[in-house]
């Protein structure tokens, strides 16, 4: 959003109006929190599979332009491309004296990072509830995980390599905003940011709607008896001359959902370090949720028998992702802290 409104400034004020530089993220945070709050009100995964879909054309929409605006300045003559180890040790136009130190942190946050694009796992079962008996679900997950991860990783490393070939070690951590240079396609690059805004709207809900459902079926279950649990009040929404009905709302769950957007607003408003903030909860949720469990559900299933060469074996799988996912913990705290110095929150 910020991104957006940026390059309307320029367009309207001219490239070198100082004014235009220091966008405040801080109202553009509170905007989508507001709009979130909305969206948080619709009752289940259920009824939000229409977002998934919208998400997924999105990221696949600016995904595309990004690739097709690295590769087109990668193939510029007459500027770096990078090399093979990333920034060097020592003297550093942009980023100054890079020491060994440093340099680990980068690498630790950065696998931190990677890890993020692992977070999928934690709404599997979720998706996998909402599918038909018939062809059998894990049958069909399988086959949507294969296809789903198969182009993510081709993506995924076509964007970081071509991204760098672009841009090399001056790389930033949103590569929309060293694109934004390219004056003469600002509207290809403002559509690609608008992508980005609708499809990290619907996966704010695809991520959030199994943890409404975990606290209120427990809610339910444990204060069965209080009314503002369980009386459900009439709830009509009028969009575009459009009157949707809200099912099943309930004073608890509009208090409830109403509270946790603000609280991850709150959260993101005071530490707005988008890659290091990134790095860590993909670091914090990588290895339980996608080495631990599964490799543990799989012993049990499988049955495989202890101090066998399998069992041994995944056990020193387990250990090591482990220590990856601690690794990608530490560099993003680091960056956390490194990025707090001089950080004043909450700027609107």
């Amino acid at each position: 959003m910020a991104s957006i409104a940026q390059s309307v400034c320029y367009r309207k004020h001219g490239s070198q109006d100082a004014s235009c530089e220091d966008m405040r993220s801080g109202r553009y945070m509170l905007i989508f929190g507001a709009m979130e709050i909305l969206f948080s009100q619709l009752q289940d995964m259920h009824r939000v599979w229409w977002l998934s879909i919208v998400a997924t054309l999105m990221s696949f929409s600016y995904s595309f332009i990004l690739l097709t605006l690295s590769a087109t300045k990668a193939s510029e003559h007459g500027h770096s491309h990078g090399t093979a180890f990333g920034v060097a040790v020592g003297p550093h136009d942009v980023l100054g004296d890079v020491s060994p130190y440093q340099k680990t942190l980068g690498v630790l946050q950065a696998i931190g990072n990677m890890s993020y694009s692992f977070l999928f796992t934690s709404v599997l079962i979720e998706i996998q509830d909402t599918l038909k008996c018939s062809p059998p679900e894990n049958k069909t997950m399988k086959k949507a995980i294969s296809v789903g991860v198969l182009y993510t990783t081709i993506f995924y490393m076509a964007l970081g390599g071509i991204g760098y070939a672009a841009y090399g070690s001056k790389t930033p951590g949103n590569l929309l905003q060293a694109l934004g240079s390219y004056h003469h396609v600002f509207w290809l690059v403002d559509l690609a940011n608008l992508f980005i805004i609708i499809q990290i709207m619907g996966a704010y809900q695809v991520n959030a709607q199994p943890i409404f459902g975990f606290v209120e079926d427990h809610a339910v279950k444990y204060f069965r008896r209080r009314r503002i649990i369980n009386e459900e009040q009439p709830s009509h929404v009028v969009l575009f001359q459009t009157k949707f009905t809200v099912d099943h709302l309930t004073i608890f769950r509009i208090v409830w959902r109403t509270a946790f957007v603000i609280l991850t607003t709150f959260i993101s408003m005071a530490l707005p370090f988008f890659n290091a903030i990134l790095g860590l909860l993909g670091a914090m949720a990588y290895w339980p949720l996608t080495i631990y469990f599964p490799v543990n559900m799989h012993m049990r299933q499988s049955k495989v028998r202890p101090w066998s060469a399998k069992w041994i074996g995944l056990q020193l799988f387990v250990g090591v992702f482990l220590l990856v996912s601690c690794s990608g913990i530490a560099g993003s705290i680091q960056g956390i802290l490194q990025a707090v110095k001089g950080h004043q929150a909450f700027r609107i």
